[in-house]
């Protein structure tokens, strides 16, 4: 998986690397959840993962399609999406529905795209806690972690070490 920009948002910044261009459109906030999770190679499968990214795109506070949308209604209630990112979010679902696969791409989005700086001493490097109900979940989760950052030559550099449950 190479985490391309969009040709729509490449041409903004013309003559550029992919990486110089991926840093500016992050920074630009113009690299969002959906672009990550659009790019995950296990979204390729039979599965519909439509459902999901309408939770992200309510999640984030990004435009939903037509489908997502009504999926987001159906689901809350509510007739129009959110206009802010939520500062926290309860996902109920049953076994198997996807929850460690999605709390990974939360994960590494929020580490590697969002800055964390007013919230770290000078030189302090964030970390991605895993916390889950037991070490087997958490583990799973640290393998989704793990599996997406080292699928791209951009993220790779980000994961500097695992460690087990301490």
């Amino acid at each position: 998986m190479e985490l391309t920009l969009p040709p729509s948002l490449a041409q903004w910044w013309p003559g550029l690397s992919p990486l110089e261009q991926h840093t500016l459109a992050v920074q630009a906030g113009k690299f969002t959840i959906l672009n990550l999770f659009d790019k995950l190679p296990w979204l390729n499968g039979g599965a519909d993962w439509t459902a999901w990214r309408a939770f992200l795109a309510a999640l984030y506070a990004l435009p939903m399609s037509k489908v997502e949308l009504a999926i987001y209604r159906r689901c809350t209630g509510r007739l129009e999406p959110p206009t802010t990112p939520a500062r926290e979010a309860f996902i109920v679902a049953g076994r198997r529905g996807r929850k460690s696969a999605i709390a990974s791409v939360i994960a590494v989005y929020e580490g590697a795209y969002r800055d964390h700086g007013p919230y770290l001493a000078p030189g302090e490097r964030a970390e991605i806690p895993i916390i889950s109900k037991n070490r087997k979940e958490a583990k799973k989760i640290r393998q989704y972690v793990e599996a997406i950052l080292r699928s791209s030559k951009m993220l790779k550099p980000l994961m500097l070490r695992a460690t087990e449950e301490t």
